[in-house]
């Protein structure tokens, strides 16, 4: 009469670690790469981050200081980025406010699609190195195997338990007929 969810443990610690996941520091940093926000002296503003702007009222950005200013910005974007499950589905809703409305959703939007691009990234990192120790295994059980059977024909031929195909040809023994 009721239908009940059947969610385990897993499930639920595995919805807890992506949400973790959503909320990392480098996840912050790679939207605040991917949006240039580091690089945008109004941004900086927006965000308070005044003091690592080089020039005060020139706006100039010292590119040698680009990563501290990523480093920073990705802090003070973790602050402006909410990250919620959805009641009752698999889906996560990103929120992102600031006062830009048109920053906000750009912010957002960015922060989904990242986590999605590093997800597929890690799974493909995984799936290539699991395909590269595979193969690197089935070459050894190849060489193995070859100087398994290397050994096996020279063992049977010094028993005399098989005759070569070279061997039997000039005797003239088991050979084809013509």
């Amino acid at each position: 009469d009721s239908v009940e969810r059947d969610t385990s443990v897993a499930d639920q610690e595995f919805y807890q670690t992506q949400y973790g996941l959503l909320q990392t520091k480098e996840l912050s940093e790679r939207v605040v790469r991917e949006l240039g926000l580091a690089d945008n002296p109004a941004i900086l503003k927006m965000f308070g981050e005044q003091k690592l702007i080089d020039g005060g009222q020139a706006a100039v950005l010292d590119p040698s200081k680009r990563a501290h200013r990523v480093e920073v910005m990705g802090k003070a974007l973790l602050e402006h980025v909410g990250i919620a499950p959805v009641r009752g589905s698999r889906l996560v809703d990103v929120t992102a406010v600031t006062p830009d409305p048109a920053l906000s959703q750009r912010i957002a939007d960015a922060w989904g699609k990242i986590f999605i691009e590093t997800n597929l990234e890690q799974r493909f990192e995984a799936s290539d190195y699991a395909r590269r120790f595979l193969e690197g295994r089935l070459e050894q059980m190849r060489t193995k195997l070859e100087d398994s059977e290397r050994k096996a024909v020279d063992y049977a031929a010094s028993q005399g338990i098989i005759m070569l195909p070279s061997a039997a040809a000039a005797t003239g023994k088991d050979a084809p007929p013509s």
